[in-house]
């Protein structure tokens, strides 16, 4: 909804003032970031990269080694000059440009060089060599998509290293597939540091978002894994395995002891067995178990989001529910789908799914609105009293 009606709506519940409402419509026309600038600038900057690839690719084999590379240094100092000039000088999306070509630009000097001294290596070595160097430039940079795109670019690295171990044989693939787990882990042990909340409060929350949402991404996917067994080796992992689980103990022993912590601890417990117990299970396929661990880890997301007050996200997690109920449904019955009668029965569970839906999604915001307007009715005293106090 756009913010002129929003504003409209408040100032008829008689949440905000007139003045309130043009300050704040003051406020966020300051700080709105012009979409079809950043548009339009990122489609000429890609135009310009493609050129300029094209160009060279092109006329590669006429240009010499030495040359390619005296090129590509230049290329490098001047961009990362141009990045110290606009470091904190206005637009803040030139900035931001300068530090995504560069954070690219160094992952193609990598490859450059192999290119030219033939150092052959691999892809985990470059990609490796890219993380390390780039993170000063992260480090320093003030913009949220930059530290994105180079948690992304670090995570590969991670995995494609993972990759690597796993051709060694099935002992190393079975430790492997186990320490895909350790990566959100990481990320929400460094979300939650101190210094990291100290120094960049923005990027620790930015690391907790991730790890959550990893967390709850490999707990969906090992949902569908009791179709199968994953293990192929002769034992189990379990050093990995155990690691896994002393990380996840230490995160929970973290979690603060309120009912949005308890809920996030009773999180991370059915995300680590959802996401493990795969492994350890005979061959042969299980549908409810499958079903039902997806649904688990879900209603407990749904749990999380109701103590935290976060609406969309219980939306969400309410109705990747229903989905799977519905395919459920379909799994059991899908030899009634060709006759009308599977098809009755379909729409009208679909339809009973939506309204209790429906129905649970206008309770939560009935009661999230009760529990902030309880909020503020304390702070709405207490700052009277201190004005009304000599």
């Amino acid at each position: 909804m756009p913010l002129d009606q929003q504003l409209k709506r408040w100032k008829e519940a008689e949440l905000i003032s007139s003045d309130q409402a043009e300050h704040i419509l003051a406020f966020e026309k300051r700080r709105a970031r012009p979409a079809l600038l950043y548009a339009v600038a990122g489609l000429a900057g890609l135009a310009v990269a493609i050129g300029s690839i094209s160009i060279v690719a092109s006329n590669w084999d006429l240009i010499p080694g030495r040359m390619k590379l005296v090129l590509d240094v230049l290329v490098v100092m001047s961009l990362g000059q141009a990045l110290v000039y606009l470091k904190g000088r206005p637009p803040e999306w030139l900035e931001e440009a300068a530090t995504v070509v560069l954070y690219g630009l160094t992952l193609a000097s990598i490859a450059l060089v192999g290119q030219v001294y033939q150092l052959g290596g691999s892809a985990m070595q470059a990609l490796l060599a890219w993380s390390v160097l780039t993170f000063p430039l992260m480090a320093l940079s003030s913009s949220l998509r930059a530290s994105f795109l180079w948690l992304c670019g670090l995570e590969v690295s991670y995995f494609v290293a993972l990759s690597a171990l796993a051709k060694l044989g099935p002992e190393s693939s079975d430790f492997a597939l186990v320490a895909v787990y350790w990566a959100p882990l990481v990320l929400l042990a460094l979300g939650r540091s101190r210094w990291l909340l100290r120094i960049r409060p923005a990027q620790a929350h930015q690391f907790r978002a991730m790890a959550w949402s990893q967390l709850v991404l490999m707990a969906s996917a090992a949902s569908f894994a009791f179709y199968d067994a994953l293990i192929r080796g002769q034992r189990a992992p379990w050093l990995p395995l155990g690691i896994s689980l002393l990380a996840t103990a230490a995160s929970c022993w973290s979690t603060p002891s309120t009912p949005a912590g308890r809920a996030q601890r009773l999180l991370l417990a059915v995300t680590f067995a959802v996401s493990h117990l795969p492994l350890f299970m005979p061959h042969g396929k299980w549908p409810v178990g499958a079903a039902l661990a997806f649904i688990g880890v879900f209603a407990v997301v749904a749990l999380v989001a109701h103590e935290r007050g976060r609406p969309r996200l219980l939306h969400l997690a309410t109705a990747a529910v229903g989905i799977r109920l519905l395919a459920i449904y379909f799994e059991v019955f899908g030899s009634l789908l060709d006759t009308g009668l599977g098809l009755v029965l379909g729409g009208l569970l679909t339809l009973l799914v939506t309204w209790f839906w429906a129905r649970k999604r206008r309770d939560f915001d009935r009661e999230l609105s009760a529990r902030d307007s309880s909020t503020r009715e304390p702070a709405a005293r207490d700052l009277s009293t201190r004005e009304s106090a000599p």
